[in-house]
């Protein structure tokens, strides 16, 4: 039978980061990418309801769904040179504060 422990004995380990809904941005599609680093790439985004002038360079890290990632190499017909998973080997970041102000103050 499992231990019950109140509340108070009980020490916060690890917590996702909670992204407000406004502060996520949906991708369109991945226009282009550069090479920062071996194996280090940013990719070039169209975002859902945006103009391409507002375009911006994500890593990897940024993306929720590396699909989109992945249908992107697989379209150009080319493979990074680590693959998409390696690349996005810590948790899923959310944009920066100044990046969705930057889009807000754009709309």
């Amino acid at each position: 039978m499992p231990k019950a422990y109140s509340p108070s004995a009980l020490k916060l380990v690890s917590q996702e980061e909670l992204v407000p809904e406004d502060e996520i941005f949906e991708v369109k599609v991945i226009v282009a990418h550069k090479e920062m680093a071996k194996g280090q790439y940013l990719y070039k985004v169209r975002w859902r309801g945006y103009k391409p002038e507002d375009n911006t360079w994500e890593p990897a890290t940024n993306f929720q769904d590396l699909r989109l990632v992945t249908q992107y190499w697989d379209k150009i017909k080319q493979k990074p040179d680590i693959p998409v998973n390696d690349e996005h080997n810590s948790k899923w970041k959310s944009k920066t504060q100044q990046r969705t102000q930057n889009k807000r103050s754009r709309n």
